[in-house]
């Protein structure tokens, strides 16, 4: 298995994500209220980008405009309404 430093070197034109364990734990269990596998490892997908690639792309597009914080990055639904739309396991 390839870690970090490697698969960089490997695929030099991909963008590459060190996740935390807790960011992964915490997404993790907020996906488990899901009703079924798929829902679930899509939930845990969707909640690592909401904590951690949509903070990283608002960064780089302020960088790439030499700190204009104007640009914001939405998510729809907005990320604080995200909370609303979970299903509860039965």
């Amino acid at each position: 298995m390839f870690n970090l430093l490697e698969l960089s070197r490997t695929y030099p034109n991909q963008i590459w994500f060190n996740l935390s364990e807790k960011q992964q734990q915490q997404a993790w269990l907020r996906s488990q209220n899901h009703g079924n596998a798929m829902t679930r490892c899509n939930a845990y997908l969707n909640e690592l980008c909401l904590t951690s690639f949509i903070p990283w792309l608002e960064g780089w597009c302020q960088e790439e405009q030499e700190g204009d914080k104007s640009t914001q990055i939405r998510t729809f639904p907005e990320s604080s309404f995200k909370a609303h739309f979970r299903r509860i396991k039965r």
